[in-house]
Formats: C-alpha cells, structure tokens, sequence
C-alpha cells in the first residue's frame, strides 16, 4: 500500500463503515500505555532506572494485569518513529494508526518513556522475572518484528473480520503404533523457522513418536497470504511453520490457535495451515479431541474468543466450545488438556490471578471437574508445577505444565529459582553458550495400553543444550 490520496479516501470509508473500531483502537492505546508503565516499574525495582522528569505515573485504570512488559516500548517507538523506526511496513501501519486517531477525534498517548531509559534499557538486555530477554536481536522481546505484529493487529480490527471456525469439530482416534504404547511429541511456541527451531524439532522426531502436536503460536503474527493484502510479512504460517514441518508426519500432526495467529484474525491459521495435508486430520478445526484408549486429549482454541482489547493474552473458549465440550461427556479423571494459555500465572502469583480464573473455571465447569493434567504454552518457558496447586483462593490437583519454550530465545528466570510452587523448570544454557540464554525444548509424552486401557502416562522433557537427556522425566499416572 502507498500513502496516497486514494488510499486515504478508501481507509476513511472503511471507518466510516464501523464506528466500533474507535472503540478496540481506543482500548489498545491503553493497554499499550499500561505496557510501559509495567515495564517502567520493572526497571525501576531492578535499579536500572534513572531519575526523569517529570516522574512517570500510573495511567488512569492501571492495575498489574492490564498490560504486559511484552509491549512495553510499543508507545515509545510511536512517539520517536523519526529516531527508531526504519520498517517501512511499521510506518505504514502508523500511518494508517494516526489516520484513524484523527478520523475518530482521539489522542495518541504520550510516552513516559524518555531517551535516556530506552538507551539504558537497550544496552543492558535484561532478563524478565519469566525469562524474557529484553533485547532487539532476532525474536527477543524487543525485536521491532513484534511491532510489527501490532500494526497486523490493527489492521485486522479496521479492515477484516476474524476468520470463522469450522464445525462440527472431530474427535479422533490415534491408531496405536503398537499394541502397547502410543507417544506424542509436543512443542509449543514453536513457529519461528529458525536453525534453533529446526533442532528441537529434529530432536523431537529422533524420539520417533507416533504424533506431533503444536500448541499454537507462529511468529510474529502467522499471517496468511498475499491475498490478504492490507498484511504486512504475509507468509509466516507457510515459512515458519508449514514449511520446516517434518514431511514424513504430514497426517499424523495437530496444532492450535493462538494469541499471535489471532494477530491476523487467524486467517494464516485456518486458509493456510488447517487447509494443508499436514493437519489434515483436524478437519479445518481449531478445537478436537484426540482419542488414546479410555483417555482423552483435549485440545482447544483458548485465542479464538480471547479478548483483543487485552491482545489475545488471556485464554477464553467461548461458550459454543464449551458447550461442545459438556456434549463429548468425558471423565475429567481420564483428560489431558492441550491450549495455547496458560491455565494461571507463570510464576503461581496471586496478584493477577483474576485474570486466569474465569479461563480456567471454563474449562472445568464444561468438563465437570478439574482434568487430570494440563500442557500449555504461552509463556517461553518450560515449567513443571508441583502438584496439588495453590494461589490465593483458587486450588487444584492438575498435572500443570509449560511447554513454551520450543524456538523463542529466553534466559533464566529469576522469579522460578527456588519457587515452591514449581518442580522443575528449563534453566539449562547450551554447553557452548556465551549469553544469557538457555536451551529451548520440547515434551514427549507417552501413554501405555493394555487391551486399549491406559496404564501409565510418562512425560519427558527435552532440550537441546547437549547435556544427558531427558531433562526431566515423571510417571504422571499408573494404575
């Protein structure tokens, strides 16, 4: 797209046709003002803060939860495009940002961010309490390619709808690979088409399980084709997920929906990767089941109905899959959920756990009760919570577990060292590692049958830091 006349005119009929866009815009503006004061007050409790004036100062309706350090120099960049921009598809998106702010008659907001703490944020790449490494290198949180995931949001709320999910979704039987065992690899976070991402996965089919599965999340936004042409980076789903896929598990794979591939209204998702031979099984369905004896592997789309005000970052499945849930009639005993959301906050704090409940109560009023484990992504982490689990009020026996940790770079968190809450968690760097990062991984789990009855569950986690693997390993059920 060019920034001419035409344009213009076309982009104000598109706002004139949906006054409801002001009102998502409006709403993104302040989470990403609630983003930078998160990572503001990061800085400042770490000691990497020097005094400015005037003092930053919580943003009307502020409260922890409301924004995510993810996006924290989102309202910076906005605000010294001239000194830190050169994408030209950020300033098209820009453009197009500040188009409708004026059509609308709304303020950009203002950074609290001055040149000074950018500078001293960008030369010291910082660890995140999750393990987040606050750097600009490829796929590190300040990679301005999340930036431009941010304007593909934007444009998918003023120019497409979300795509429109599939039904009836399946159920379907994983034929047994032998009459005793039947193992799933799973990665989550994975879709980054990078040499690291490539080695997890090669590790992960080295272990030769009979199905792969991924929890959802190709970056930076799994944007569809060329034929969306108001995109920006069109064919991540094909490049970075599709196409590095091991061919010899076309048809016997399963992935999920996502906060980023609902970026672009998970169009890469459903026009691009559901409706390749690779997840042929799903049916085009971002949500099924998966049958393994008398268990049940139950995978949902925790993106499709998340909020877009809060940028996908907390799970909701909406109440037509949750009533297709209660249809299947399972025993909560015998399932093993699969989302792309985390089920409560990474490090088991109660301070935001108001935004996890209504999820994760979802899913166990649909179900009947709490299932018996729980693998999610989100977070690029690997993390292995102790059972049973406790924040505040809210309590469970779940097997609960993180996968995020399949491409993305992460360091080691401060907030899980020696966290009561958590079992284990991915803390090794690769024996030749110079920087702050550790190795990124996958799961194995494997599920033993006896005259099609599950006996045992086994999990194993993986890493690629060329140390004795696994790197963690738990029978999780047996009879």
């Amino acid at each position: 797209m060019q920034t001419d006349t035409l344009n213009v005119e076309a982009l104000h009929r598109r706002l004139a046709a949906d006054h409801s866009i002001a009102g998502y815009i409006q709403l993104l503006l302040h989470y990403l003002q609630y983003s930078e004061y998160e990572l503001i007050l990061y800085m400042q409790r770490e000691g990497q803060w020097t005094i400015q004036k005037p003092a930053p100062v919580a943003p009307p309706g502020y409260q922890k939860g409301e924004g995510s350090v993810d996006a924290g120099l989102f309202l910076f960049w906005i605000n010294h495009a001239s000194s830190y921009i050169k994408d030209k598809d950020i300033m098209h998106g820009l453009w197009i940002l500040k188009i409708a702010l004026v059509y609308y008659g709304l303020p950009m907001p203002t950074s609290q961010l001055k040149e000074s703490n950018y500078k001293r944020l960008d030369e010291n790449n910082l660890v995140y309490d999750d393990g987040s490494i606050l750097g600009t290198n490829l796929y590190e949180t300040y990679d301005q390619g999340w930036f431009v995931a941010f304007f593909n949001l934007v444009v998918t709320i003023i120019y497409y709808d979300n795509g429109v999910l599939p039904a009836p979704p399946p159920v379907i039987t994983l034929n047994k690979a032998t009459d005793v065992e039947v193992k799933i690899g799973m990665l989550g976070d994975w879709g980054s088409g990078t040499e690291v991402a490539q080695t997890v996965m090669n590790q992960l089919v080295g272990l030769q399980p009979d199905y792969l599965v991924h929890l959802g999340d190709v970056y930076y936004s799994g944007t569809p084709g060329d034929d969306y042409t108001h995109y920006y980076a069109t064919g991540e789903e094909q490049d970075h997920l599709l196409s590095i896929w091991p061919d010899a598990y076309a048809g016997a794979s399963f992935t999920l929906n996502s906060n980023h591939e609902m970026y672009c209204g998970a169009h890469g998702l459903l026009d691009v990767a559901l409706a390749s031979r690779v997840f042929a099984k799903q049916g085009g369905a971002t949500y099924y089941a998966l049958q393994c004896g008398d268990w049940t592997l139950l995978c949902l789309d925790s993106a499709f109905y998340a909020d877009v005000t809060h940028a996908y970052m907390y799970g909701n499945i909406g109440n037509e899959q949750a009533s297709w849930i209660k249809s299947l009639q399972l025993q909560p005993a015998k399932v093993i959920v699969l989302t792309h959301h985390n089920g409560f906050e990474y490090n088991c704090s109660n301070d935001t756990q108001a935004y996890y409940t209504p999820f994760w109560n979802q899913v166990s009023n649909a179900l009947g009760g709490d299932p018996y484990a729980w693998y999610w992504g989100h977070i690029h982490n690997g993390i292995v919570y102790n059972s049973p689990v406790t924040i505040g009020d809210f309590a469970t026996n779940t097997y609960c577990r993180c996968l995020g940790h399949g491409a993305i770079p992460f360091g080691n968190a401060s907030s899980l060292q020696n966290l009561a809450g958590v079992e284990w968690y991915a803390n090794n760097p690769p024996v030749d590692a110079a920087g702050k990062e550790v190795s990124n991984g996958s799961v194995l789990l494997s599920f033993a049958l006896q005259d099609n009855q599950v006996t045992a569950i086994t999990e194993n986690f993986y890493d690629v830091s060329g140390l004795p693997q696994p790197v963690w390993s738990k029978i999780i059920f047996q009879l």
